[in-house]
């Protein structure tokens, strides 16, 4: 089994929507929500003729690019490949994600390999154009608690979770955009903690020490992520881009005045969107009357209309209509989209021809190719990024010693537990409680009938005395199983360590591990690996035996 298809996998464990499964197994089904098919991307040509005609300023863009890479030192590949897009016939694979310390979870990983091995797909399908990779960094979110924990596996097999804060202890107040928040000393503390507690191996030391080059007081957490990606992947060509650059703002001046003055238009066009999306599914992402965001005393807060003028959300601040407009445009580094607009900034300063996102985001795209269209910015192929689990050896020799499958840690796992027990048991308990019961049942059936006979006015005793029995019968059961796993308590506590490997605290682990889970056991070279193994046409939950 190299993969299982998202429909499989029990709704109880699996929080894909829907809407996403309908997306990749039958996209007829909703295509109407979206500008382009996606499973055989290299002929959407039209879509490529649409992009050259875009207005803004490519060369301005390249440009902006180019002097990006040299501040991150993506190396000489990057710089090149945000030179290229100056040109009508370059376009750019994009995906992107929040700056979690240590890059985050292991899916941010897995949507950059999917975006770069997706572009080197076309590359060589479409030669007569030119395909670069860019990672949207999205720097200027506000999800502090999101970003800012790590969670992995400890010197003792023990889950772990690690949250850093600047000074050791939590913001007072709002703290702005995520990527701007710059690491102090405590950032060394954090990370002497982490190395302490992971699994002593051959890799620790130099694992820790790449990280250490990247994470450094003096360093904000959107320059830090952007350095420590670039050193996982040098010479990869990914062009890393930071939406908070003053030039970039610039150029989306239009957009920002544009929703300033048309407001509550965008949020009408995705509510009517959303409407007609709930008939069959549901609407991941709520508008807001005004899709921006302002950075204000150190924090980012919600612009909102107010009393024929505008304020922000949880600040004592008003603007009126011509402060504000001239606000945006002579300080547009102030202002940032929030999850409606950011599509469209993104695809309005680049020649997107398809982004890579998560299920979350193919579904929240559903709702916005009519406001794609109100800013007069094309929508790109929404490609799914690759899902994928690591089974680890000597989680193999577990499922191969008990007879399961990885599949199987999908599933509840007292459930999985009690499947295994039953297994190594002589006696099956589901078998015994299955032939006692039917037996009761039969004799209570009889009991009732002859109650009945003798005196109708006993069936409610007999009901009551039913539901005693059937009660206990259940109780004796529960204590047996019970019993039985205490019986096999060696071999619960390893499914349990599996259970904790494969899909940890009940989830993917993909949304739960940093990629320095595994180079630490297995080096950096653990990252050449993914590239190798992980198939980004292959559109269900893969299973990568390492």
């Amino acid at each position: 089994m190299n993969s299982i298809p998202f429909e499989d996998i029990p709704s109880t464990f699996n929080s894909v929507s829907n809407l996403y499964r309908t997306y990749i197994n039958n996209f007829d089904h909703v295509k109407k929500f979206y500008n382009a098919q996606f499973k055989n991307i290299s002929d959407n040509k039209e879509l490529l003729n649409t992009l050259q005609r875009r207005h803004i300023d490519r060369s301005q863009v390249a440009a902006i690019l180019e002097e990006q890479q040299i501040r991150f030192g993506t190396g000489k590949d990057s710089e090149a490949n945000a030179s290229l897009l100056a040109q009508d016939s370059t376009y750019a694979i994009v995906t992107g994600q929040q700056v979690g310390i240590l890059g985050g979870p292991l899916y941010t990983l897995y949507k950059i390999i999917t975006a770069i091995k997706l572009t080197e797909k076309l590359n060589d399908q479409l030669p007569e154009y030119k395909f670069v990779p860019v990672f949207y960094l999205e720097s200027e979110d506000h999800d502090y608690d999101e970003i800012s924990t790590v969670t992995f596996i400890n010197g003792k097999n023990e889950l772990q979770t690690l949250q850093y804060f600047p000074q050791g202890k939590p913001f007072e107040k709002n703290p702005g955009s995520v990527g701007s928040i710059v690491f102090d000393d405590d950032i060394e503390t954090f990370l002497h903690t982490i190395e302490m507690n992971l699994q002593p191996t051959d890799f620790r030391a130099s694992v820790m020490e790449q990280l250490r080059r990247s994470y450094k007081p003096g360093i904000d957490y959107a320059t830090a992520f952007a350095t420590y990606i670039n050193s996982l992947i040098p010479n990869s060509g990914l062009v890393i881009l930071d939406p908070r650059d003053r030039a970039l703002k610039n150029l989306i001046k239009p957009l920002l005045q544009k929703e300033l003055q048309t407001h509550p238009k965008t949020s009408e066009i995705v509510i009517q969107r959303s409407a007609m999306l709930e008939e069959s599914y549901h609407a991941q992402v709520k508008p807001r009357a005004i899709n921006l965001f302002l950075s204000h005393r150190g924090g980012r807060y919600p612009v909102e209309p107010r009393n024929g003028g505008y304020g922000l959300k949880g600040a004592r601040q008003r603007f009126t209509g011509e402060e504000i407009m001239t606000l945006a445009e002579n300080q547009p580094e102030l202002f940032s989209p929030n999850v409606v607009l950011r599509p469209i900034v993104q695809d309005y300063i680049l020649p997107t021809f398809a982004y890579v996102g998560g299920p979350s985001e193919i579904a929240y795209f559903a709702q916005l190719k009519d406001v794609y269209n109100h800013f007069d910015v094309t929508m790109p192929v929404i490609y799914p990024r690759a899902s994928a689990t690591v089974i680890e050896e000597k989680v193999q020799r577990i499922i191969e010693k008990f007879d399961i499958s990885p599949f199987d840690f999908f599933m509840d796992l007292e459930l999985l537990q009690k499947n295994v027990t039953s297994k190594l048991s002589d006696i099956r308990l589901d078998d015994v409680f299955e032939k006692t019961n039917a037996n009761i049942d039969d004799c209570l059936k009889e009991l009732r009938y002859a109650l009945q006979t003798v005196d109708p006015t006993l069936t409610g005793s007999y009901d009551n005395a039913r539901k005693k029995i059937e009660y206990q019968v259940n109780r004796l059961k529960e204590k047996a199983y019970n019993a039985q796993r205490k019986n096999f308590s060696t071999a619960m506590q390893q499914i349990e360590r599996a259970a904790m490997h494969v899909a940890p605290g009940g989830t993917f682990q993909e949304r739960v591990f940093p990629l320095l889970q595994y180079c630490n056991k297995y080096s950096i070279e653990f990252v050449q690996w993914l590239f190798e193994n992980i198939e980004t046409d292959n559109f269900d939950h893969q299973l990568l035996m390492r």
